[in-house]
C-alpha cells in the first residue's frame, strides 16, 4: 500500500543510467547530466521517492543507485521503424512503475507516449524542453522526415496538455507562450560547485576544450577543428561520444585531429573524469546556438573557466560582466578574442573570478530543488 504522504516521482530518459553506473558507455550529454543531478537532489528529500526509466543496455533490472530505483526498458530505440516500439514499451513500463508524477527531459516521442498515458491514468506531467530545436518552428519544419515532423507538431499539441513545462532560457520561454501561447516555468541549468580552492590557477591551465555530443545539427565540432587550424600555436582537447547516424561525422573528427598537431580528440570521456579538462583548460568553446545557458557553459563557469561562444550571444551574457567572449558568428573575431583571452593573464584572472561568482550566485543546484519541489508539489 501505498503511503499518501510520499510523493513517487518518475523520470523518463532513456540514456541517463551512464551517469550513474560508469560500466555503461552509452551516449549521454548535458540533459542526461541534469537529470542525474535532480534525482539526486530529489532522493535526499524526505517527502519524494524518485525512480526512472531508462533504456536497456544490458544492465540488471529493478536496481537501486545512490537510493534511486531503476526500472530497464528497450526504449533506446531510433529510427522510424522503432516509433511504435518506443511507444508502447514506455508506457508499459510506466504501468509497472505505476507513479503519481512523470517527468521527462527533452525526447518529443517519449513525451507523447507518457503524456497519453498519463492522460488515461490520471498521473502528472512535467516536461522540461531541452532544446530550441523542439519547439522554434523554423527547426520543426526543416526536420529530415515527414514522421519526424508530425510527432514534433502534436508533441507542441502535448505541451499545450501538459500539467506544467519548463524551460530553460527566457527565448525558450518566449517562443512557447509567442508562437502557442504554452506558458512556461524557467529553470536555468545547474551545477555542483567545487571549493574555490581546488580551482586551477592560469599557470596551471592551457589551451581550449570543446566537449559535446558528436552531431553537426546543434553542436557543429566542424567549427572547433576550423578555430584550431586558425590558431596552431594553442592547444585544442575535444571530448564527444559517437551518435547514431553520424558515423561519418565521428570519423572525420577523428581524421582531421590527427592530422594537426594542436589538436586532441579523446573521444568519450566517463562523466565523472569531465571537470578534469574543464579546471586544466584556459577556455572553454561553445559551438552551439540553440541552447541558451546550457550544462556546458556551467559547467566550465564552475572550475572559474571563461567561456567562448563562437555563434550564440548566451542569451546576452557573453557581451557583458566580462565571464564570456561572443565570436558574433564569425571565426575570424572568435580567433581575436581566443587569442586575447589566453594570453593576456590579468584579463584571463578577472574573467575567471566573475564567471565563477556569477554561475554561483544564479545556477546553483539549491535553486534547482527548490524550483522543481515547488511543481511537484503543484502538479501532485
Amino acid at each position: 500500500m501505498k503511503n499518501n504522504n510520499i510523493k513517487e516521482v518518475c523520470i523518463i530518459s532513456d540514456t541517463v543510467i551512464g551517469y550513474f553506473d560508469s560500466k555503461i558507455t552509452n551516449p549521454s550529454g548535458g540533459r542526461e547530466r541534469q537529470i542525474y543531478l535532480l534525482a539526486n537532489e530529489l532522493e535526499k528529500l524526505d517527502d519524494y521517492e524518485i525512480s526512472i526509466i531508462t533504456g536497456d543496455f544490458g544492465q540488471s533490472n529493478n536496481i537501486t543507485i545512490n537510493g534511486v530505483k531503476f526500472h530497464k526498458e528497450k526504449i533506446n530505440v531510433s529510427g522510424n521503424m522503432n516509433y511504435p516500439k518506443k511507444f508502447f514499451r514506455v508506457q508499459k513500463a510506466m504501468d509497472v512503475v505505476d507513479a503519481d508524477i512523470y517527468y521527462i527531459r527533452g525526447s518529443p516521442t517519449l513525451t507523447v507516449a507518457a503524456w497519453l498515458y498519463c492522460q488515461t491514468h490520471r498521473k502528472g506531467l512535467i516536461h522540461c524542453v531541452s532544446g530550441d530545436t523542439l519547439i522554434d518552428p523554423n527547426y520543426i519544419s526543416n526536420k529530415h522526415t515527414k514522421l519526424r515532423q508530425v510527432i514534433d507538431k502534436f508533441y507542441i499539441k502535448v505541451l499545450k496538455r501538459t500539467d506544467e513545462v519548463v524551460t530553460l532560457t527566457d527565448r525558450q520561454s518566449d517562443i512557447l507562450k509567442g508562437e502557442y501561447g504554452i506558458e512556461s516555468k524557467k529553470i536555468p541549468v545547474c551545477h555542483q560547485f567545487p571549493p574555490w580552492n581546488e580551482l586551477n590557477s592560469y599557470c596551471d591551465r592551457d589551451g581550449v576544450f570543446w566537449a559535446g555530443r558528436i552531431t553537426e545539427n546543434t553542436k557543429r565540432p566542424r567549427s572547433a577543428i576550423q578555430l584550431a587550424k586558425k590558431l596552431p600555436k594553442i592547444k585544442f582537447t575535444l571530448a564527444g561520444m559517437k551518435q547514431e547516424g553520424e558515423e561519418e561525422l565521428y570519423e572525420e573528427i577523428i581524421n582531421d585531429s590527427s592530422e594537426l598537431d594542436n589538436v586532441e580528440f579523446l573521444g568519450r570521456v566517463d562523466p565523472e573524469d569531465m571537470h578534469m579538462y574543464y579546471n586544466s583548460s584556459l577556455a572553454f568553446l561553445q559551438t552551439t546556438d540553440t541552447e541558451g545557458i546550457g550544462n556546458t557553459t556551467i559547467e566550465s563557469w564552475s572550475y572559474g573557466t571563461p567561456v567562448i561562444s563562437l555563434y550564440s550571444s548566451l542569451d546576452g551574457l557573453a557581451s557583458s560582466n566580462k565571464i564570456a567572449k561572443y565570436g558574433e558568428k564569425n571565426i575570424e573575431v572568435a580567433k581575436r578574442k581566443t587569442k586575447d583571452l589566453l594570453h593576456d593573464k590579468w584579463s584571463w584572472e578577472e574573467h575567471h573570478r566573475n564567471c565563477r561568482r556569477f554561475s554561483e550566485e544564479n545556477y546553483s543546484i539549491d535553486r534547482l530543488r527548490r524550483n522543481y519541489t515547488n511543481i511537484i508539489d503543484k502538479v501532485s
